[in-house]
């Protein structure tokens, strides 16, 4: 399943999240905390394209948007997270 960074919108696989805490020698929590506050970025993976979706001019949410608005309400259910960005789609 897939997570959205809250910055750009990028799908991210919620699996490749314990790949990145290997890498930088935190725990998968840790990865996906960052995640949540600094998107793309806190990846290390290079990602410096990570820049703000312009809005949507029908008034719908970006998925960006949506994906900022999940992990504000779920906090840390990466899981949650992911299926009800699935159920958005």
């Amino acid at each position: 399943m897939d997570v959205y960074c809250r910055i750009c919108g990028e799908p991210w696989d919620l699996y490749t999240f314990h790949d990145i805490a290997a890498e930088q020698g935190i725990s998968y929590n840790e990865a996906t905390a960052n995640f949540r506050k600094r998107g793309c970025r806190s990846t290390g993976w290079g990602h410096s394209h990570c820049v703000p979706m312009p809005k949507e001019d029908d008034g719908e949410l970006t998925q960006a948007q949506k994906a900022g608005i999940l992990y504000e309400l779920l906090g840390d259910d990466m899981d949650g997270a992911a299926a009800m960005m699935e159920d958005l789609a």
